[in-house]
């Protein structure tokens, strides 16, 4: 068989997993990292809690009207220091990761 033809294919599949996946929780990221073998069993349980409820957050407003949702708009203060600690935890996580290569 023709090795490269394989991981064109292989490599084609997980691409296409990378173009449909729109989400922001665990199992999105799950998703994406179990395929190349980053072992998902070390995301920390913070990092998790803080991606599934911000992607409720995104799914809330992403997928409802605004007239529905206009008198819970969350405070832009909160979801930037929301977004500050989880870059902050995904980048340790990027840090183990890169410990284990």
């Amino acid at each position: 068989g023709d090795c490269s033809a394989l991981v064109s294919g292989a490599q084609a599949w997980y691409f296409e997993i990378l173009s449909e996946n729109h989400g922001v929780k665990d199992d999105n990221l799950k998703t994406m990292l179990a395929p190349i073998g980053i072992p998902i069993l070390s995301l920390d349980q913070n990092l998790c809690s803080e991606l599934n409820s911000l992607g409720s957050t995104r799914g809330l407003f992403a997928h409802n009207s605004f007239k529905k949702f206009s008198r819970e708009i969350p405070n832009p203060k909160d979801l930037y220091e929301r977004i500050i600690r989880i870059i902050g935890m995904l980048e340790n996580f990027e840090n183990q990761i890169s410990q284990h290569r």
